[in-house]
């Protein structure tokens, strides 16, 4: 049996008072709802198979409903980072630029995925890109050696 029940009833009772706006009401059941979808998203990733794209769909998913649900942002990242290794390691460059974009969306000041970015346009031999990409890296905080040297050129 699934359960898959709405929260609306403990909307209207017991978690939020009854002077609620409405969009606080509709919030809450989006909250709701991106963090059901995230059990779903969470199976797959639990499966093993970090490059089968399916679980980082389900985690986009959630964070379409729910932009601060910080369960998808933080399994979206580590699947993109190992996918990233992976697709860097066999020159799937198109794919992992798919990747990151749909990503970075929600997670615009990552360092790890920045430093990624950066790695990909290295890899392509966009030097100027890949240079503006391991600055902001490091503008971000980020602190890794091969960044700090090639965003000097």
């Amino acid at each position: 049996m699934r359960h898959i029940r709405s929260a609306r009833p403990m909307i209207r009772g017991h978690c939020i008072t009854d002077g609620a706006s409405d969009e606080e009401r509709a919030a809450l059941e989006k909250r709701h709802l991106a963090h059901r979808n995230d059990f779903t998203a969470l199976k797959g990733y639990y499966r093993g198979f970090a490059i089968d794209q399916s679980a980082a769909r389900e985690f986009l998913l959630s964070l379409s409903m729910d932009a601060n649900d910080f369960n998808a942002q933080y399994y979206l990242k580590q699947l993109v980072v190992k996918q990233g290794e992976a697709f860097l390691k066999w020159e799937e460059f198109d794919k992992l630029e798919s990747v990151l974009a749909d990503a970075l969306v929600y997670l615009p000041n990552d360092v790890d995925l920045q430093l990624l970015l950066g790695d990909l346009y290295w890899a392509k031999k966009d030097t100027p890109r890949a240079q503006a990409e391991y600055k902001r890296y490091l503008e971000l905080g980020g602190a890794a050696e091969r960044a700090k040297k090639r965003a000097k050129g």
